[in-house]
């Protein structure tokens, strides 16, 4: 008997059933490139940080940088996290 007639059967029964996700390696992948994600955007943070110190920038250049790079992958990444997040508190639920 495979797991969806073993769920069908039991909904029929009157049984709470807990539906879990179709393909959880999807999932998986979907997290991994979340945190891919991540990792790279504190790179271009560390990065902006060594290009700064092998230049002698000075503070006010090293603000201008900063925030050119944290507004450009600011959005992205916030699209990122709460797609992730929503999706993991979704199973978390389930």
């Amino acid at each position: 008997m495979t797991d969806v007639n073993k769920v069908l059967e039991e909904a029929d029964n009157g049984n709470k059933v807990k539906v879990l996700s179709q393909n959880p390696k999807r999932e998986n992948v979907r997290g991994l490139l979340a945190y891919i994600f991540i990792a790279c955007f504190f790179a271009c943070i560390f990065t902006v940080f060594l290009i700064g110190y092998n230049s002698c920038f000075s503070t006010d250049q090293y603000k201008d940088l900063l925030l050119i790079i944290s507004s450009i992958l600011s959005g992205p990444l916030g699209i990122v996290l709460a797609f992730y997040f929503k999706d993991h508190l979704d199973r978390k639920e389930n």
